[in-house]
């Protein structure tokens, strides 16, 4: 689907989104506003990330309403609830 097609509610979550994860990156309070978008998984990447701090899974896995779905060679998923 073209974005430009796309419902308006729908395109402002789209871009939304990728601004609070890079947030994320420093501030564990954008937790709820990835979940008010819609977010309820974070996969965190055996690589990590290369354009920024990347997400710090001991940080993130502390705050409550998150928990580690799972966690095998480096690679982890986290449910927010």
């Amino acid at each position: 689907m073209l974005l430009n097609l796309a419902p308006t509610p729908y395109l402002e979550n789209h871009l939304a989104m990728p601004s609070a994860e890079e947030r994320l990156e420093t501030d564990l309070t954008v937790l709820a506003d990835l979940h008010a978008l819609g977010v309820r998984y974070i996969y965190i990447g055996a690589r990590g990330d290369f354009a920024g701090l990347g997400l710090n899974l001991a940080g993130l896995s502390e705050v409550p309403g998150v928990n580690v779905l799972y966690q095998q060679d480096g690679v982890s998923i986290l449910g927010i609830h």
